[in-house]
């Protein structure tokens, strides 16, 4: 599926979109009742070719988040699809969807919201199978990766959905991420107790490496003067 497939069906259903082009790419930026996704005609190393829709969050959330569909090729070719450290693996009624996070208490609860689940399984559903260009049904690289700065979906370039069916899944998933934020942005925006760990570790081998500098410039300085 080519970003040319999308367009044709936004135009055909009179959405809002603006299209952007330059001598590598092409995109659109699309208001889909009230939210704004990005299209992209997307290339991945010669391994992934195809359309990629992107929903960024108003600003990043604190979970350390990291789930999705399919995701293990993209995971081992950017650095931008790989987990963070310290993440826990949190269990998810179906397998096929995995799923990472700093805070296990908060995502667990997050994911206990049956409306968020069926959401998940929908659109994981509308890429499980495609129907490739010549008639012949196939499991493809299609995927959804969610995390703290947004979410995306991966569309295959051999594979064939319907574009309808594709936005609103997602379209219904990312509501549902918003309606939960809203409901507990106090506990999602707070930074994770494992940062913070980290974040004092890496500062007190910061100083201690200052003080190991000063003490053995301070004895080179001192004995040197001696001799």
């Amino acid at each position: 599926m080519r970003l040319k497939d999308f367009k044709e069906f936004l135009d055909n259903k009179g959405i809002e979109y603006k299209e952007k082009r330059s001598l590598l790419s092409q995109k659109l930026l699309v208001n889909y009742k009230g939210l704004k996704f990005l299209f992209l005609e997307f290339s991945l190393r010669n391994y992934f070719q195809g359309v990629k829709i992107s929903f960024f969050f108003p600003k990043p959330l604190k979970l350390g988040l990291y789930c999705g569909y399919n995701m293990e090729y993209l995971s081992s070719l950017s650095y931008k699809y790989q987990k963070d450290f310290l993440t826990k693996k949190i269990k998810l009624p179906f397998p096929e969807v995995e799923c990472w996070a700093k805070k296990e208490k908060i995502v667990k609860e997050f994911f206990s919201d049956y409306s968020l689940i069926e959401s998940l399984r929908n659109l994981k559903d509308s890429l499980k199978i495609s129907q490739q260009r010549g008639g012949v049904f196939t499991f493809d690289s299609s995927a959804f990766i969610i995390k703290d700065e947004f979410i995306e979906v991966f569309i295959d370039e051999k594979a064939f959905f319907e574009p309808e069916r594709i936005l609103e899944s997602f379209y219904q998933l990312v509501s549902k991420f918003l309606e939960i934020l809203r409901s507990r942005s106090s506990e999602i925006y707070q930074e994770p107790a494992s940062d913070k760990i980290f974040k004092g570790i890496v500062i007190f081998l910061i100083i201690l490496t200052f003080l190991v500098l000063g003490l053995v410039f301070y004895v080179n300085f001192k004995f040197g003067l001696k001799m």
